[in-house]
């Protein structure tokens, strides 16, 4: 019998320390490297500017490496099949019912700009629709919970 723990142990072999050290390692290198990137494209002086994106996308990337390096079977509350769990059917139910509201929101926002003549900024546009698809889905999964 394998023991189990918060963080797990990595694919690989070793204890929670390495998987922990290798995810963090692998995160500096891939939040660097979109630090460098960013700074290179940007008008900002350039350590300002890969310091600012380093660090902001540092913990995304340490916890998709970590993600990637895990084995689930050594995580305590392992599902085997997490496919199938309630959960999971809350998600994809959520899922559904917010990308169809996306839809709708979409149809009538393109309808009422091309009718207007208004124009918005894509960047602004692709934010809202982002926020509102995250809140649409937090708000029907939370909703699925509570029904059981």
């Amino acid at each position: 019998m394998t023991s189990t723990s918060t963080l797990g142990r990595p694919r690989f072999g070793g204890s929670s320390f390495a998987l922990g050290a290798t995810s963090l390692l692998i995160g500096l290198i891939l939040s660097g490297s979109v630090g460098y990137l960013a700074a290179t494209l940007r008008d900002e002086p350039f350590w300002r500017s890969m310091t600012v994106f380093t660090l902001c996308t540092l913990p995304v990337m340490t916890i998709l490496a970590w993600t990637l390096l895990v084995d689930r079977s050594s995580l305590s509350g392992f599902l085997r099949n997490p496919e199938e769990s309630v959960e999971t059917h809350w998600y994809t139910s959520a899922a559904t019912g917010a990308f169809h509201d996306i839809l709708l929101t979409l149809g009538i926002t393109v309808t009422v700009l091309s009718i207007t003549g208004y124009e918005i900024d894509g960047a602004l546009l692709g934010t809202g629709v982002l926020l509102l698809a995250m809140l649409d889905s937090l708000a029907r999964y939370l909703l699925a919970q509570r029904r059981g």
